[in-house]
């Protein structure tokens, strides 16, 4: 892999790295395998209807997401819902509009450290735009 390559993985912000993931679930149905997307709701508006414009997404993230080949396990269910394990994942909801343009994302709901759960966000981005690179290159090379 050729040196000049440089992740300046510190110019995105947290908003940023989640606000992408959804946006590529929402319009391709694809995420990191570290962590778990679902779709949430409509955001509400002030008299209590549906706004079907603007989609909220939930974003889980594991204590164990940052280990090498760690896959998002199954949600543990009760009554139709999935129960938040809030000592041992991080969710995040994350509102687009129909286009997948990120309009607002929420504080981490969790009993984690937040310092602990971006940087596991920032290694699983890391690792994701490092993949790309590897595949970009080699790709050139075997056109070479």
């Amino acid at each position: 892999m050729p040196n000049n390559i440089i992740f300046n993985i510190s110019a995105l912000s947290i908003d940023d790295i989640l606000s992408g993931w959804v946006k590529q679930f929402y319009l391709h149905g694809i995420h990191p395998p570290q962590v778990d997307i679902m779709f949430d709701s409509f955001r509400e508006r002030d008299d209590g209807s549906m706004d079907d414009s603007q989609l909220c997404f939930a974003v889980f993230v594991h204590k164990h997401s940052g280990e090498p080949n760690f896959v998002y396990p199954e949600h543990d269910y009760a009554w139709g819902y999935v129960v938040h394990q809030q000592f041992d994942q991080a969710c995040y909801f994350v509102w687009i509009d129909t286009e997948g343009n990120s309009t607002a994302v929420s504080e981490p709901m969790t009993e984690l450290c937040p310092a602990d759960v971006e940087y596991i966000i920032c290694l699983i981005e890391y690792l994701r735009l490092l993949g790309q690179a590897q595949t970009h290159t080699r790709s050139i090379a075997a056109k070479n």
